[in-house]
């Protein structure tokens, strides 16, 4: 007799989480600009290899109004029960305690929505 192996739903990949951070911020009043940041190393049609941004760079970097004073979120985007590196770990240690810089870890959409909404105080 056959066994019949159970469904497990996958985990979203990043890239899917980094689509809805990108559509999210596209639509949040009180974002004011936004930028996906890419590192590691791309290679060209002719065949020689250009440098993005420095490992450890977040995913994005974005600024939001809150109350008359501009914040600085850094996000990185991680896949559910994925780790930072120790590049992207140096990063947050570097931006950790600087007045209106915060840096967030996310694995899930509402994680990014509800962070800006308590930097601008939306409701």
């Amino acid at each position: 007799m056959a066994t019949k192996k159970l469904a497990t739903k996958k985990q979203p990949l990043e890239k899917e989480l980094n689509k809805q951070i990108i559509q999210w911020l596209d639509i949040l009043p009180t974002v004011i600009w936004f930028e996906r940041i890419n590192s590691g190393k791309v290679q060209t049609a002719w065949g020689s290899w250009i440098q993005l941004a420095k490992k450890g760079t977040p995913d994005f970097i974005a600024l939001i109004h809150g109350d008359g004073i501009a914040h600085v979120l850094f996000i990185e985007a991680k896949r559910k029960g994925e780790k930072q590196r120790d590049e992207q770990k140096w990063f947050q240690e570097k931006v950790d305690g600087i007045s209106n810089v915060h840096y967030l870890l996310a694995d899930e959409i509402l994680t990014v929505v509800n962070k800006i909404n308590d930097i601008s105080d939306f409701q």
